[in-house]
């Protein structure tokens, strides 16, 4: 389950205000953007999020659900479920790029995981 939210976001754009000179201007520039936000999910949902296949870990969601899972389930099933998204790359017949992106996803969220909370590997798992 996914919400929508627009953001106005702004950044500077150089423009030049006639051929002859090579000075840009810099403006101030306003847009738009979707963000998409994912409000809830079946855990493999949840862990094919945290190593998404075409773009880069989202930082946000990944320290939200690595601070709440437990909620709702252990660590040794996201660990189990990370294991097996790692190793499926292999197996899907998808390109080279992606299998890389979602590895790297994988051992990005696997690396976090341990820096911020190393208790989840030391303790037996208590739901």
């Amino acid at each position: 389950l996914y919400a929508v939210t627009l953001k106005r976001v702004r950044y500077h754009s150089d423009i030049k205000t006639d051929e002859l000179e090579n000075e840009p201007i810099s403006r101030l520039q306003w847009e738009t953007c979707k963000i998409r936000t994912l409000k809830a999910g079946t855990i493999d949902r949840l862990v094919a999020n945290l190593a998404p296949i075409d773009q880069e870990v989202d930082s946000s969601f990944m320290q939200t659900f690595l601070c709440t899972y437990r909620a709702f389930t252990d660590s040794g099933t996201v660990l189990s479920k990370l294991t097996e998204r790692f190793r499926a790359v292999a197996i899907e017949e998808s390109s080279s790029s992606s299998r890389d992106q979602i590895k790297r996803n994988v051992l990005s969220v696997l690396k976090a995981w341990a820096e911020l909370y190393p208790e989840d590997f030391s303790r037996p798992d208590r739901k």
